[in-house]
């Protein structure tokens, strides 16, 4: 027997993000996301669990609990239609994602997150990850942040993100991040999710961006994605918002065994 589960992928600014549609997939989302991480290869740098609720309203969980705003952005275009506003309730808040402009497959939306978001002022540190790094420590909501200017150790594995973990003293956030600013405004972001312990150098981050933005903020606030995209960060009176270009890359199923997703 085999459980069929809708899945939709999405790209924020190149984040590619996989969605599993509808409360029983949630119900089942220990066993799924085994499978996901361990069986198959859909391509994805992170996973969701989503379902409607009346009105063009959703909730969202990310297999990790954290609070990212690239599946944030994309959520318009899980509802069978590109819809002008979405309602999202995502970890422990409710937000609303617009529908700016649209085409056929590509939408661009904005989302503005509370100031509360930001748990902390920026603060500067240094932090020894094999020689010492000076930076900015940043903690969000369901995410905390290293964003620096010099170069990181190249490969980031999970030692180096345990010892950046106590260095920052970040171990009751869910997921951390390091963020590295190049030259021309452009972001290294690569994230390690601790419930379901995957590192990802990811290739377009909406709250790495805000992140580089509170640490070297830039006058017009966008900032370059690995995948050669932009997202927008900026300030209004209500919040921080964010926008950026969000594709639909696949619309289809997953079929999992259910010896595997109960």
């Amino acid at each position: 027997m085999y459980n069929k589960y809708q899945f939709i992928k999405t790209s924020t600014a190149g984040n590619r993000t996989g969605f599993l549609i509808g409360k029983s997939a949630y119900r089942d989302r220990n066993r799924a996301i085994n499978t996901l991480l361990r069986k198959l290869n859909l391509e994805a740098e992170q996973y969701s669990f989503i379902w409607q609720t009346p009105g063009n309203n959703c909730v969202m969980n990310m297999a990790g609990g954290e609070l990212c705003g690239g599946a944030l952005l994309a959520t318009p275009s899980l509802l069978g239609k590109f819809t002008g506003n979405t309602t999202i309730t995502t970890a422990g808040r409710q937000l609303v994602a617009t529908v700016t402009d649209r085409g056929q497959n590509l939408m661009y939306v904005k989302t503005t997150l509370p100031y509360s978001i930001v748990k902390d002022p920026a603060k500067r540190i240094t932090v020894a990850v094999g020689r010492k790094i000076e930076g900015y420590k940043i903690i969000l909501d369901g995410i905390a942040y290293f964003v620096t200017k010099e170069p990181l150790p190249r490969r980031k594995t999970r030692s180096l993100f345990a010892k950046l973990d106590r260095e920052l003293d970040t171990r009751d956030a869910p997921s951390i991040g390091t963020i590295e600013i190049l030259e021309g405004n452009r972001i290294v972001p690569t994230i390690w999710i601790k419930a379901i312990d995957t590192i990802t150098s990811e290739q377009g981050c909406t709250t790495g961006s805000l992140s580089a933005q509170l640490a070297f903020p830039l006058k017009n606030g966008y900032w370059i994605q690995p995948s050669g995209e932009l997202i927008r960060i900026g300030q209004t009176p209500g919040g921080i918002e964010i926008e950026a270009g969000v594709e639909l890359l696949s619309d289809g199923y997953v079929y999992l065994n259910d010896q595997s997703v109960g």
